[in-house]
């Protein structure tokens, strides 16, 4: 980080003007430590793996997880999940009919916003149902439930989410029918019912392995898959900044496939942090 948590500096008894995230001066600032360090600002990838950062002096929170070491210090596994050394990668459902599995940071974070990455991919198998980057309003792991695994079927469409509290981007590449816009999407869901707050269709499939970049602010969602633009919507402010718990679901059905992710790496606090 550029600040050093938890210090206040003096000098000849004069105080330093309040300063936010965002400010021109701030901005300078990180540009010049970044300069320092050899990278930019929002340079997440730049960032030591496998680690999570605490809050700088601005709130701003860094998370850096390769899943190239054992992350079971740092996240939590739940379900089908496993974590392979020999891949460098977090499987989240093997590819078999009914399962579900996620993975999530023991630590919540209180946000109003963040700027994510992280590469997944889906193969292997028949096709459904999809993963999904998730944010969920909890303080703990074992205050998530992960519907779906070995239900019995026809639970592949909750995508290993629906029932919490919270949002997620949803990576869909099943039509599940209800609300899916179709069987190759993007959505931006609400956790509780599986509804979508924003969604969009794509031409190019979502099976395969894929790097995605997500940039939520409260307010706006903007999702890029491989470095194209593949949603962008305005959003319903939540009324305050929960407490999240970041982490990763996914589920098959009477379709399958391998759902797998890593290099994650995420800035998150307010809006001045990316």
């Amino acid at each position: 980080m550029f600040a050093v948590s938890g210090c206040t500096f003096e000098v000849l008894g004069i105080e330093p003007p309040a300063r936010q995230p965002g400010d021109a001066s701030v901005t300078q600032d990180l540009a010049q430590a970044s300069e320092d360090l050899g990278s930019s600002p929002g340079d997440m990838a730049a960032a030591p793996a496998d680690m999570v950062m605490p809050a700088d002096l601005f709130g701003c929170v860094t998370v850096a997880e390769s899943f190239a070491s054992d992350p079971k210090s740092r996240w939590s596994l739940l379900q089908d999940a496993t974590w392979s050394g020999t891949l460098g990668r977090v499987r989240l459902n093997t590819v078999a009919f009914t399962k579900a599995g996620g993975i999530f940071l023991k630590k919540a974070e209180v946000t109003a916003g963040f700027d994510a990455s992280f590469r997944y991919s889906a193969t292997g198998g028949t096709g459904a149902d999809g993963l999904a980057l998730v944010f969920a309003e909890a303080t703990a792991p074992n205050q998530i439930t992960v519907p779906g695994n070995g239900g019995g079927g026809g639970e592949g469409w909750k995508i290993g989410y629906v029932g919490n509290t919270g949002f997620a981007v949803e990576i869909d590449t099943y039509d599940s029918g209800g609300g899916d816009p179709g069987g190759n999407h993007v959505g931006f869901m609400k956790l509780s019912d599986g509804s979508h707050l924003a969604s969009a269709e794509l031409s190019a499939s979502l099976r395969g392995t894929h790097l995605v970049r997500v940039r939520y602010t409260g307010s706006h969602v903007t999702v890029w898959i491989d470095g194209t633009q593949a949603l962008d919507s305005a959003l319903a402010p939540p009324a305050a900044s929960p407490t999240y718990l970041f982490g990763f679901t996914a589920a098959t059905g009477g379709l399958t496939d391998n759902h797998d992710v890593w290099d994650f790496s995420a800035t998150i606090g307010p809006p001045g942090c990316y």
